[in-house]
Order: structure tokens, then sequence, then C-alpha cells
């Protein structure tokens, strides 16, 4: 098993604080009760997405510029106090004014009975087999006895991202020492022994590279999700939606003008910001526990169901407004400990002002994150299995 850590990032303790705070939300005791995410049923969740898109500034313009114009202030304040101090009162104002009413995500009703309404009950076991626990009491020599007999069984059916990288990463963070990695491993059973090692050691990481293969027996059990949920017939109808990527970059307009030495930036930064290059394959993401992906909006104008396969999922509905200007400030960050250190600090203070809502995900239940649907996501102190789909506004009807 071959193996390369690449340093990611360091942790800090605002980074801690807004775990523990995560925690106090999701247990919903006392004063620190937060209201739980809403259940809807196919219409009500295909009358959400709708109102979404009518009333709401979601779009493939506001994807990109309103993220540009965050990240943009967020590149000049570096090493700039005065900068950095008015960003932080801006973006701390922007978070208490955020509507209130929007829905960021939900919980679909009914849930799903993996035994009966899922094909190839094996592979469904197979999956769950993969959740890595903390305390397994596995030896080493067990484990890489069992990650060699689930890849065996797996590898036919899953895949890099990008399919000519024949292995695999993850993000990972190391307790002990504060440090954050991203991993390369060369095979399936090098992945799945890595995370049960990682959440071994307390550890928390998470897979975000890891597809299924189309016309495959688990592909199979990711369209039958779809088809549970009615998500291509009903909810993201294929007249306006495309699951996965649209072929086609959705064309925006500059706001204003781009001065000349962030043109090139600008640029770059559209082509990673606007998701494209049509691409029909699932996710599945694996988790260890604690595993945390940080407030955002994802790439373009995309909805996304997120199916717990077992294991537990925490979700935060964060106002969309919100959560598109922290992940462009997360991303404008220079890496430094101490720019990482206020940014962690900036998004704690940020929830903590605004509206947000919480749902905790357990085995058969699914998230549907709304269009522009900003959110965070906590792994739970078992880990994780999750298999998710993302449909995108296809680009063609609004190309010019």
């Amino acid at each position: 098993m071959v193996r390369k850590k690449r340093k990611y990032s360091v942790l800090l303790p605002d980074l801690e604080e807004l775990l523990n705070q995560l925690q106090r939300w999701f247990g919903g005791d006392g004063d620190d009760h937060i209201d739980a995410v809403d259940i809807l049923t196919i219409q009500q969740a295909k009358n959400a997405v709708s109102i979404t898109m009518n009333n709401h500034n979601v779009s493939y313009d506001e994807s990109f510029n309103g993220w540009w114009r965050w990240n943009l202030r967020t590149i000049e304040a570096r090493g700039e106090d005065d900068r950095r101090d008015s960003l932080h009162h801006d973006a701390i104002k922007h978070a208490s004014k955020a509507p209130r009413d929007e829905i960021q995500l939900v919980k679909l009703s009914p849930n799903v009975h993996h035994s009966t309404d899922l094909p190839r009950p094996d592979l469904v076991e197979a999956l769950k087999q993969l959740q890595p626990k903390a305390n397994t009491g596995h030896t080493r020599q067990e484990a890489l006895s069992e990650a060699d007999r689930l890849a065996t069984k797996l590898v036919p059916f899953l895949e890099h991202d990008d399919p000519d990288n024949s292995g695999f990463d993850f993000l990972w963070r190391d307790t002990k020492t504060g440090q954050e990695y991203r991993e390369d491993v060369d095979s399936l059973q090098g992945l799945f022994f890595r995370l049960w090692e990682v959440a071994k050691n307390k550890g928390r990481a998470v897979t975000l590279s890891l597809r299924v293969k189309t016309d495959t027996p688990l592909h199979d059990i990711c369209i039958a999700l779809d088809d549970k949920y009615q998500m291509t017939r009903e909810i993201c109808p294929q007249e306006t939606w495309c699951l996965g990527p649209p072929m086609r970059q959705a064309r925006v307009e500059s706001p204003d003008v781009i001065e000349k030495a962030h043109k090139e930036r600008y640029k770059k930064a559209k082509s990673f910001r606007l998701a494209h290059g049509e691409d029909k394959r699932y996710y599945l993401i694996i988790g260890t526990p604690g595993a945390l992906t940080r407030s955002h909006w994802d790439r373009g104008v995309q909805a996304v169901l997120y199916h717990t396969v077992t294991g537990t999922n925490h979700a935060l509905a964060v106002p969309r407004q919100v959560a598109l200007m922290l992940s462009a400030i997360n991303d404008g960050s220079n890496g430094t400990q101490e720019s990482i250190q206020w940014s962690h600090e900036l998004e704690c203070k940020a929830l903590q002002e605004t509206t947000v809502k919480a749902g905790t995900f357990l085995s058969g239940e699914t998230m549907l994150i709304m269009p522009g649907g900003g959110h965070l996501v906590l792994t739970g102190g078992d880990g994780k299995v999750v298999i998710a789909g993302e449909w995108h506004l296809d680009t063609v009807p609004l190309a010019r």
C-alpha cells in the first residue's frame, strides 16, 4: 500500500470551538437549542425547489459573482489589518441580516427500507460494513483482511472522481498533532484500511472523490434512490435539470469592470466555481467520527440528494448568502495559520449571528439540499457511509 500525505492546513482552537458549538446545537439542550429542519414529502420538496428558484437569488451569476465579491475582498485584505477588520465587521453584519424564512435543506419522507426498496441487499450490506467506527476491536491484521475482503467485492463498482486516476484520496486531520492532510493511496483496499486506522486513532477523515461507476449493480442502487424520491421525474425534472454537472459552462456577466491584476484570477475562479463537464456518476462518501465539511454553497446551481446508508450524519442549514460568503472567505485565505484561525473565528461568530436549523440523518434517512442551499456537515460519533447525487440546473436553456 503506497500512500502520500500532502499538508493541507493547521487545526486551530477556533475550529475546536466551532466543533464544540455544533455538538451543543445538535444536542439541542437548554439555551443552545435550535429548530429542526423540515420533513417534506416528494410533492412538498418539488414545491420548495420551485419556490427557491423563483423567489430567491439562486443563479449561476450569484453562485459565481456573489462568491467573487467576498473572495476578492479576502484576498485584498491579506496582511492589511484595517481591511481585514472592515471585512470581519461587514461579514458579521451580512450574517445578521440574512433572510430567516428560506429553506436550505430538508429531510425527505418516507425513509428508505434497504431490504425492500433497493436492489442487491448484499451490496447494501457491504457498504454498511465500510462504516469506520473508532472502536471496532480489530487488530491491524484483521483490519487489513477486512479491507481486502470489502475491496475485492466493491472494486468493480467504485472509481476515483478522475477516471484516469487509479488511486484514491481523502482529507483527514490528525488530532494529536493538529495537522490536516490530503492523503493519496494506490488502492481501494488501502483507502478502506487507512480510514479504519484514522478512526482508530481518533482522527477525522472524509472521502470526497469516490464515485460509483455507471452501469453497475451499485449504480442500480443509486437509480433506485432516484426513483424512490422521484428526483428526475418530479423534484428536479430533466426539462431544466440534469444529473451531474452540465456539459457546457454557464455564462455569467461580470457585475463590474475587473481590474487587470485580477483578470486571470477571475477567469480561473470562474472555471472552478461553475461546475461543468457532463458526469452522471453518484458519490460514495465515507466519514470517520467527527469529520467536518465547513459552511458552503455547492458550486454552480445544484440540488443534492444525500442518503445515509449507515451511521449518523448531522447537517446544519445555513442561510445561502451566509454560506456563500463563508466559503468565499475560506477559499480566499492564504493558508497561513493566522488567516485560517481568523476564518474559523469568523465562521463561529457568523453562525451564531444568523438563523440556522439542524438535522440528524440516520440509516435509511435522506437529506435534500435545496439549489444553492447553505449547509455544514458533521459526521456523527459512529461514522457514516452516504450515497449522494447532484442535480444541476442545465446550462443549455440558459445559453445565449
